[in-house]
C-alpha cells in the first residue's frame, strides 16, 4: 500500500498542485482536520478547510481536546484523508503523538490514507519531532517522540522566514538523516518515503553539509 505524506512549512491553505494531488489521493472524499483548540480557533476553520471543499471534499473540523479520544479515533478510522494543524508544537505531541490518537493516524497512514502536517503537524510527523529553539519558551532545542510517518528525515519550517539553517543543519548531524527547510506558503510531498514534488516559494534539502534550493515539480 503506497503512503502520502505532505509537509508545509506554515500554516494553511494548501499549495495548489498539492492541494489537488492531497485530493486524488484519497480514496474517501471525508477529511478529518484535527488542530489544538485556543480561542479564536474557528476562525482559521475556512482557511482549513477552503481549498478542500473547493475540490469536493467534506472536512470535519476537530479541535483538540474538545471532542472526546474516541470519538476522534473514530472518524479517524473511517476518513479519507487526515490534515494535523499549525500552532503550538508540544501541545499538539501531548494531545495527538502521545494519545491513541496518534497511533490511529499511524495505522491508517500506512494503510495508504493521505496525511498533511502544517507547521507543528510536519515537525510532529517524522520519527521524532525535533522543536527550533525559535519555536519553544525556554529557547533551547527541544527533542520529543513524533508519529513515525517519515523516517530518517527532519524538517525545519518557516525555514527562510525565522533563519533556520542552523537549526536545519543541527539536527541533521547525523549523515542518515535526510534534512528539509520548508519556507512558508510551500510544502514537499512524499509518496512511500520519497519525495516525488515539493511547491511554493522555497524548499531546501541539506546532504553531506551542502544546502540547495530544490525545483519544484
Amino acid at each position: 500500500m503506497s503512503t502520502h505524506l505532505f509537509l508545509f512549512g506554515s500554516g494553511p491553505p494548501f499549495t495548489e498542485t498539492l492541494g489537488k494531488r492531497f485530493v486524488e489521493v484519497m480514496r474517501k472524499k471525508t477529511c478529518i482536520i484535527l488542530v489544538i483548540d485556543r480561542p479564536g480557533i474557528e476562525d482559521y476553520r475556512k482557511t482549513y478547510e477552503g481549498s478542500l471543499k473547493s475540490l469536493g471534499v467534506r472536512c470535519l473540523f476537530r479541535p483538540l481536546p474538545a471532542v472526546s479520544e474516541q470519538e476522534i479515533c473514530n472518524e479517524l478510522n473511517d476518513c479519507g484523508g487526515i490534515v494535523i494543524g499549525g500552532g503550538h508544537t508540544e501541545r499538539y505531541i501531548d494531545e495527538v503523538v502521545e494519545k491513541t490518537i496518534g497511533l490511529t493516524i499511524r495505522e491508517q497512514f500506512y494503510k495508504g490514507i493521505p496525511v498533511a502536517g502544517f507547521s507543528a503537524g510536519a515537525i510532529i510527523s517524522m520519527e521524532t519531532s525535533m522543536i527550533s529553539a525559535k519555536d519553544h519558551s525556554s529557547k533551547r532545542l527541544r527533542v520529543r517522540k513524533g508519529l513515525g510517518l517519515q523516517k530518517h528525515t527532519q524538517v525545519a519550517v518557516h525555514f527562510s522566514e525565522w533563519e533556520e539553517e542552523e537549526h536545519l543543519r543541527r539536527i541533521t548531524k547525523d549523515d542518515a538523516i535526510e534534512g528539509f527547510g520548508i519556507n512558508e506558503k510551500s510544502g514537499i510531498y512524499f509518496e512511500d518515503g520519497i519525495r516525488d514534488m515539493s511547491e511554493g516559494s522555497g524548499v531546501y534539502s541539506i546532504e553531506a553539509g551542502v544546502l540547495r534550493k530544490l525545483e519544484g515539480n
